[in-house]
């Protein structure tokens, strides 16, 4: 049995929900879909805060069924909203000891001690919460919530009301969640790339109606699944990869191979041995018959076209599987072509392509 299964059902006018999945621990779970789509919704549904019709299971436990409702309160569970809900008259250290007071079994004060450097909170324990920045702020409410030893983790949309340079300085503290807690971590976006970067796993939900859990590869990797969200969500077109870096460069690049193929990419930070989670825009791949020498470009991967469809007026967007060194099928990517050259090169299901991509374009997330 998963950690978390649920079967939920909720219907408002003009909108339902359905929604069913079974999700285990370790790993971070994205409901990803355009707003409206009822990602908010779901996670209210769990935590008890709507009134579903359906089963929610944890650890075994039944929180939802046709015979019982457990309340809100006698869930145990971490919810951090966009905006940190945190007391303002109280400081940061009082906040803290208000939710370890109402928590059955909270952190102990060990275990508290070694979470405050990997959010970098030390410094603000004696702050009021009104002093906070909106940043300083989610960190204390997910430390609030990993306090309270919850066995599901919601977290909706808690980077949303952050600027940039916030949410780059968080992004990597969320990266380690997984480290912090082994339940089931639910995490609502509508950015691809936070779920690029922080997801293992994604559940697709739209109109209320959610697929099953995916990998992030196979969720992002293939446009019939993905292009719908992406246009709606005015998101470029892209293909999440995952890569380990194998070697850093005298001159400042970094190779990472993954399935099939072999990329260099500015070094970013990486290190050798590191795996990364990795975005390549379709607008970035461009295609030719052949390899091309005598060119800047440093990525040329061999490539077969599995699928061909419009993408707008002007452009076609491509399926592109890429191939061993034994010409097996791996990675699948997407390109955004023009229909022009889709023509001139008679671009079709089932041709021979190079693939080619800038080192600067191969983005970590």
């Amino acid at each position: 049995m998963s950690q978390l299964e649920f079967d939920l059902q909720l219907s408002r006018p003009g909108f339902h929900l359905s929604a069913q999945a079974g999700i285990d621990g370790g790993g971070i779970t994205a409901l990803f879909g355009p707003s409206g789509s009822g990602k908010t919704t779901l996670l209210r549904c769990l935590a008890g805060l709507e009134p579903a019709q359906g089963t929610i299971t944890v650890n075994g436990q039944p929180w939802l069924s046709p015979q019982q409702q457990r309340p809100p309160h006698q869930r145990r569970l971490g919810y951090v909203f966009q905006e940190a809900s945190l007391l303002p008259h109280l400081s940061v250290q009082g906040n803290l000891d208000y939710a370890r007071k109402r928590a059955p079994q909270p952190l102990t004060n060990d275990e508290l001690s070694a979470l405050l450097p990997v959010l970098q909170v030390e410094h603000l324990l004696d702050k009021h919460a009104a002093q906070l920045s909106g940043g300083e702020r989610q960190r204390i409410a997910l430390l609030r919530a990993l306090l309270t030893r919850p066995q599901l983790l919601l977290l909706d949309e808690p980077l949303a009301a952050l600027d940039n340079r916030r949410r780059q300085a968080i992004l990597p503290m969320l990266e380690r969640l997984p480290e912090l807690f082994t339940g089931p971590v639910l995490y609502v976006s509508h950015s691809v790339d936070e779920v690029t970067r922080l997801a293992q796993q994604v559940i697709l939900i739209d109109e209320g109606q959610s697929q099953p859990p995916q990998p992030l590869t196979q969720a992002f990797g293939h446009h019939q699944t993905l292009l719908p969200f992406e246009q709606s969500l005015d998101q470029p077109l892209g293909t999440a990869v995952r890569a380990t870096v194998s070697q850093i460069s005298d001159d400042g690049l970094a190779q990472i191979t993954g399935d099939g193929f072999s990329l260099w990419m500015e070094q970013q930070e990486a290190q050798p041995g590191q795996r990364l989670q990795l975005r390549l825009l379709a607008r970035d791949i461009s295609l030719s018959l052949q390899p091309l020498s005598d060119s800047s470009l440093l990525n040329q991967l061999a490539a077969t076209i599995e699928h061909v469809r419009p993408y707008n007026a002007s452009q076609q967007c491509l399926t592109l599987r890429l191939h061993h060194r034994d010409d097996s099928p791996a990675q699948a990517i997407l390109a955004l072509i023009t229909q022009r050259s889709c023509q001139q090169l008679q671009l079709q299901p089932g041709k021979r392509v190079w693939a080619q991509i800038k080192a600067s374009a191969v983005q970590r997330f």
